[in-house]
């Protein structure tokens, strides 16, 4: 008989928190959050041509989780798998970001580089339950709209001691789907989110209900249906993905910013509490923005991209 927790959905086996490893000095356990990409061509492995790219498996995050600005670059990132038949046994792996020759190992958008997306190339092995396929991508964006409720699923901060497993939140899709926001290739959901959170699969899982019923009887006289049984009822979720979340701030092109402040002070030097005062002020800000709970989130369709272009 299975154990309980062997249950767990599948969307929980595909992530992974995301450490830092380092050759020279001692690696950082736990920053943020990633999940397993498997890129299917929908051609057999015979008939596939020798010109597609790689299909993976591929682990994906942003662009600022492997090239952190509060961190010294990474030399490796940390990730786990799941153990198959106990959930709560993981092995741990480090993957290289870096080619021999210095060249990194990680794919970014070939056209966009403020796309923060990335996928790193994997050398081991995964499940294909343990990965999100090209298959669960959005493919009809009219489908999803402002006021749907979505999911993310990642490791915050806060939480270290929980056997790798992740913590799902609800988020409302706040902006259109199918339009940029603010003509950037995102769109934002309202979630209370947190430190640690980055690289975090954002995904639509509505509910299907499949009814099983007697035939319909219709009374031609009077034109009704006639009462009808239900013979039983099966919910099943098909879970797709929307895209990667980042816990980078909004920035708009016409907002004022701390340098605009400081480089108007009449003496960069001769008021220091001024400009303590000024930090202050921006430390509150970010806390406040960040309690609001608009996130972003990058468009999954840029994961096709990024592959198909290497």
């Amino acid at each position: 008989m299975r154990h309980p927790r062997n249950e767990t959905p599948s969307i929980f086996w595909k992530t992974t928190p995301i450490g830092y490893g380092y050759s020279d000095r001692k690696s950082e356990p736990f920053i943020a959050s990633g999940f397993y990409y498997n890129h299917q061509w929908g051609v057999s492995e015979q008939h596939k041509s020798a010109d597609l790219p790689n299909t993976g498996p591929y682990l994906v995050t942003n662009k600022h989780v492997i090239q952190p600005s509060d961190y010294p670059q990474p030399d490796s990132v940390i990730a786990y798998t799941r153990n198959p038949g106990e959930v709560q046994e993981t092995t741990r792996h480090h993957i290289d970001l870096y080619k021999s020759d210095g060249e990194p190992k990680w794919r970014e958008h070939p056209e966009n580089n403020n796309i923060d997306i990335v996928l790193i190339p994997l050398d081991f092995e995964l499940r294909e339950t343990a990965m999100f396929h090209r298959a669960n991508i959005v493919s009809d964006p009219t489908s999803i709209s402002g006021g749907d409720l979505a999911e993310v699923v990642g490791y915050p901060a806060e939480m270290r001691n929980f056997h790798r497993l992740p913590i799902l939140r609800q988020a409302l899709i706040s902006s259109s789907y199918q339009v940029s926001f603010y003509d950037s290739p995102y769109f934002v959901i309202d979630a209370r989110l947190h430190d640690g959170m980055s690289g975090s699969p954002v995904v639509y899982a509505p509910s299907v209900v499949d009814i099983e019923v007697d035939e319909q009887e219709i009374d031609s006289d009077w034109g009704t249906v006639e009462p009808f049984t239900v013979e039983g009822t099966t919910e099943r979720k098909h879970t797709r993905l929307l895209g990667v979340h980042s816990g980078e701030r909004l920035e708009f092109d016409d907002e004022i910013s701390m340098e605009d402040i400081e480089s108007d002070l009449p003496n960069r030097d001769s008021d220091p509490d001024l400009r303590d005062f000024l930090r202050e002020l921006e430390g509150r800000l970010e806390n406040i923005e960040r309690e609001t709970g608009i996130n972003r989130v990058w468009h999954a369709k840029y994961i096709d991209d990024i592959i198909r272009n290497y």
